[in-house]
């Protein structure tokens, strides 16, 4: 229970600083910006490079820590093949230590995996820091958004090609269906490639992407070396046809 208490405490402390970076940006801005409209949006583009920034710097700090560097030392130790393996079976299975038998681990190199896969107090910081600033972005881009919205059906005069005009004019008259439409159109766009994407993805634990790391970097290398051995098969290509090249020359003279 305490420790619950103490995640859900760090949720909060989390939800507030996104809150007070996103109240303070737009301030900031409108002090510059004298339409509140604008500094809005000028406060969702300034706080999503500023957002980004801190978690960079952040992440530089957390990995010259002591437990980030135990980790590394123990994932060193372990072969790129042989951590993708043992993920893959690991993470398919209820039971770690039944399925390490299985697989013949001893407990000295069962201790060098979880080691190697242990999540610490730094890595639920960090984890917690980056929900904090994606927040952040979430609740900028929302302020963004309706404004933008706002804008789009304000009165005023509308210019522009007579389609554009007659449509622009209609959400000047109408700025309550205008609305309707403009969300009815967000929702079509974003929420199939939001369903698909990014809603199972952000269902996986840590160790399962953390697989999907290791063997996309594993793939990575072989494309490389493949690279690498047609490049030199073309070289090798081309010299012949060099060679052979001279040699009808060195004839004809």
């Amino acid at each position: 229970r305490i420790g619950h208490s103490v995640f859900n405490f760090r949720g909060y402390l989390a939800m507030s600083m996104a809150w007070c970076f996103e109240r303070a940006g737009e301030w900031t801005m409108n002090l510059v910006w004298k339409d509140i409209w604008m500094a809005r949006i000028v406060s969702a583009y300034m706080l999503s490079v500023f957002s980004v920034a801190c978690v960079l710097a952040v992440k530089r700090v957390v990995d010259k820590t002591q437990e980030r560097q135990n980790r590394k030392k123990a994932i060193e130790n372990i072969s790129p093949d042989e951590l993708e393996f043992f993920l893959f079976e690991l993470n398919r299975s209820d039971d770690t230590n039944a399925r390490g038998k299985e697989l013949g681990l001893d407990n000295g190199r069962m201790q060098e995996l979880r080691l190697a896969l242990y999540q610490g107090s730094v890595d639920k910081l960090m984890h917690t820091i980056v929900s904090g600033f994606s927040v952040v972005i979430g609740l900028v881009w929302d302020m963004g958004f309706e404004a933008a919205e706002a804008i789009i059906v304000a009165p005023g005069k509308v210019t522009g090609p007579p389609a554009l005009r007659m449509v622009g004019e209609w959400f000047v008259h109408h700025p309550v269906l205008a609305k309707a439409a403009l969300c009815c159109f967000l929702v079509a766009v974003v929420v199939p490639g939001w369903s698909k994407h990014l809603v199972p993805a952000a269902r996986k634990p840590w160790r399962v992407h953390f697989e999907d790391i290791v063997r996309e970097k594993r793939l990575q290398e072989e494309a490389h070396v493949t690279h690498l051995g047609d490049a030199s098969q073309a070289d090798f290509g081309a010299c012949i046809m060099e060679g052979v090249a001279m040699m009808f020359i060195g004839g004809a003279s």
